[in-house]
């Protein structure tokens, strides 16, 4: 979705959990309006508040936030953990 988006010429902030995932993607487009962010929408509402505080800093304003984060429990419902189960859904919703 990022790559379609920039090379159109679109604005995009881009949020990753890996450093180097940032660096080697913002380095594929370094000429373009990129933004690239370490982000896990896992952390403290603190860490989201902070990659949009940048994002309108850099930007002024966003316009679309489309979401991607994902994980996933492999088993029977009775045997997940609540902890596993609170985690993906903290991720997921």
């Amino acid at each position: 979705m990022c790559r379609q988006a920039l090379d159109k010429g679109d604005k995009v902030v881009a949020t990753l959990r890996r450093p180097k995932g940032i660096s080697d993607f913002a380095s594929k487009y370094s000429s373009a309006p990129l933004l690239a962010l370490k982000l896990d929408v896992t952390r403290p509402d603190s860490e989201v508040s902070s990659a949009s505080r940048e994002a309108k800093a850099r930007f002024v304003r966003v316009d679309v936030v489309f979401k991607n984060a994902a994980c996933f429990l492999v088993g029977e419902i009775k045997g997940i953990p609540e902890d596993a189960a609170r985690h993906v859904m903290e991720v997921v919703f």
